[in-house]
């Protein structure tokens, strides 16, 4: 604010737009143009916040809701129920690791007793990385029996094992787990696309109403508030997530009418697929609109050939160019779900599908470029398994939303050049981690 009296002004730029209140003679008419101005904002919501606490800043991000949060949540859940259980083995394996002799003698008796693989080791656990406690379990429960056989012999290590009737649990929990770790796993892929979240997301979810009528009592008690979370975003979400599955050539109507039913049942299923293919088609129309008032694209003509039997040919990619639009009565769209799926296993560079299908579905591929370009998955890939909180560093904490958004909506895109070994990092975080712990305390 300039304190001349009769230059009196102030600004203010909203993140969107720049708003300038207007000069006064008097000293205070600025500040409280301003002042109603930022109280008009105050309740704007942006897409990107900042959330301060004693020692850190924390970005929060709402798409990152479905794709992390609601992972991250399950899992806690469910390590949560074994967590004595965890304790017991975290324990034990830093007993083994923090001496050669139990060391030897543990992998001895792994190899030569129960013939198990020794190359396969226990692993570490860091606790704010849940994949990493997963696996801590996974390679545990392998090494079961060599767990219990010391357990049984040697006194000392009793109170560190846990009983029969605990590995059973801990082996439910885990099970229970795997898919969401292959889920995870399948979301972080390399340029992941939209496609591929209805899959993984109604995996999880005929998953959890699978567990819920399972015979696990604990394990239907965490369950439950599980898919109450998860039912709030599957239907804020399904409704995108299907016309981008729609949009997969290996997928269509069928596959997504499938999933449905295996969840819902037919009759609400038919009602659903509904709801969908009326909503693309309206989708459909609008771009329909969009693209026939742009200008069309004139392609040159091509250099007479020398070749006689070429000529015979000269029309025959604008043959196939128009061969949609011979089958009368029938829109792009239609056309499209008419033809026959692709193999539902196949691989497929679903980006390249469509910009080679451009010629023959030239507004459905325009539909597919805006639908399944917008990214899977917008947490970093040494972040995924974190259910610890996310920062911003400084030198991004003062740059505008809008710049943070666009950083956070290509980060994805630009991972492929700057792959993150996850395990190798997280290996050097827990020896760290391990070098403040007690000394051991059999020495």
């Amino acid at each position: 604010m300039d304190d001349d009296t009769t230059t009196t002004s102030t600004a203010c730029d909203d993140g969107y737009n720049e708003y300038i209140a207007p000069q006064r003679k008097r000293k205070k008419s600025g500040t409280s143009h301003l002042k109603r101005h930022l109280e008009r904002y105050a309740n704007r919501p942006l897409g990107l916040t900042f959330e301060e606490d004693s020692d850190e800043e924390n970005f929060v991000f709402d798409m990152n809701e479905l794709q992390k949060e609601i992972l991250n949540f399950i899992v806690e859940g469910g390590l949560t129920c074994i967590s004595g259980i965890l304790d017991k083995i975290h324990s034990f394996i830093k007993l083994i690791n923090k001496s050669s002799h139990r060391s030897e003698e543990f992998y001895d008796c792994a190899e030569k007793i129960f013939h198990l693989d020794v190359k396969r080791k226990l692993n570490l656990v860091m606790h704010v990385r849940w994949n990493s406690t997963y696996k801590m379990l996974g390679t545990s429960l392998y090494f079961k029996d060599v767990f219990l056989h010391l357990r049984s012999s040697h006194a000392s290590f009793q109170s560190y094992i846990p009983l029969e009737d605990e590995w059973e649990k801990a082996s439910v929990i885990h099970n229970f787990l795997e898919l969401f770790y292959e889920v995870t796993c399948m979301f972080l892929a390399v340029n992941p696309i939209s496609n591929v979240y209805f899959k993984g997301a109604w995996m999880v979810h005929r998953h959890f109403l699978e567990a819920e009528k399972g015979p696990y009592d604990y394990l239907k008690e965490i369950v439950k508030p599980m898919l109450e979370k998860f039912d709030k975003y599957w239907s804020d979400c399904n409704l995108y997530l299907s016309c981008a599955a729609i949009l997969d050539p290996r997928y269509k109507v069928k596959f997504v009418e499938y999933c449905f039913s295996k969840l819902y049942g037919s009759v609400e299923a038919s009602r659903q697929i509904n709801l969908v293919l009326g909503t693309m088609k309206s989708m459909f129309e609008d771009y329909k609109l969009q693209y026939a008032s742009s200008s069309p694209i004139i392609v040159a003509p091509s250099p007479p050939s020398t070749s006689g039997a070429r000529n015979y040919f000269d029309d025959y990619d604008h043959f196939v160019s128009t061969s949609a639009r011979s089958q009368v009565g029938k829109s792009q769209l239609e056309i499209y779900l008419n033809d026959d799926a692709l193999d539902l296993n196949s691989q497929l560079d679903i980006l390249e599908f469509w910009h080679q299908s451009s010629v023959r579905y030239p507004v459905v591929s325009k539909m597919a470029r805006d639908l399944l370009t917008i990214p899977v998955s917008i947490v970093a890939l040494e972040s995924a398994f974190s259910i610890g909180g996310k920062t911003v560093l400084a030198s991004r904490s003062s740059l505008k939303s809008k710049t943070i958004q666009a950083l956070v909506c290509m980060q994805d895109w630009h991972r492929e050049s700057n792959q993150v070994k996850v395990d190798s990092k997280l290996e050097d975080e827990i020896i760290e981690e391990e070098k403040d712990d007690d000394a051991d305390p059999f020495c």
